[in-house]
């Protein structure tokens, strides 16, 4: 139906609508504009939830960045020991990443079953319903994995490249 149509249809509704009761004015509403209304306010719980996402994981980042600066300077002399003794830097970078990982691990023990009861529970108050598969969960998952060891890794592979020497010259 065209605008134009539409309309017109709307001024024969209201002329007739007049003709039997003048004294009330006609009052419509058209119903895709309430659904537009209601689910607006979902595109900007979409909108702020992602801008705060970033922004956890920039400081999250950042944080997990400075731990692992903290976590290198403080083994400093135990990788230069090790890397006397043969350590590839492969093998300093996994001993300093599994720490983290644990941790990550463990974090998302605990999110993944709380993120998918609080999902399906906003999901069960719309109309038209769609259920929310594990492999979503999972794909986050190894997201944060990579996240993070990317974040340690290059402050474990930075701690790995220094030289031995230096790291035991204090003692």
């Amino acid at each position: 139906m065209s605008t134009h149509d539409l309309r017109s249809t709307i001024d024969f509704i209201e002329k007739t609508y007049n003709e039997f009761n003048p004294d009330f004015p006609i009052e419509y509403f058209f119903m895709d504009e309430i659904f537009e209304a209601r689910y607006r306010g979902e595109e900007n719980m979409r909108t702020i939830f992602g801008y705060f996402s970033i922004l956890t994981i920039i400081v999250s980042c950042l944080g997990l960045l400075g731990l692992a600066s903290y976590l290198a300077s403080q083994k400093a002399k135990e990788i230069g020991i090790r890397k006397v003794l043969g350590a590839t830097e492969s093998n300093i970078i996994f001993i300093l990443s599994k720490q983290f990982m644990k941790w990550v691990l463990i974090a998302n023990l605990f999110a993944i079953p709380a993120a998918y009861i609080f999902m399906n529970d906003w999901l069960e108050d719309f109309a038209y319903r769609t259920s929310i598969g594990l492999n979503n969960f999972f794909i986050a998952a190894l997201i944060a994995f990579a996240t993070a060891f990317f974040t340690v890794g290059f402050q474990a592979l930075k701690a790995a490249c220094i030289n031995p020497a230096t790291s035991l010259r204090s003692e």
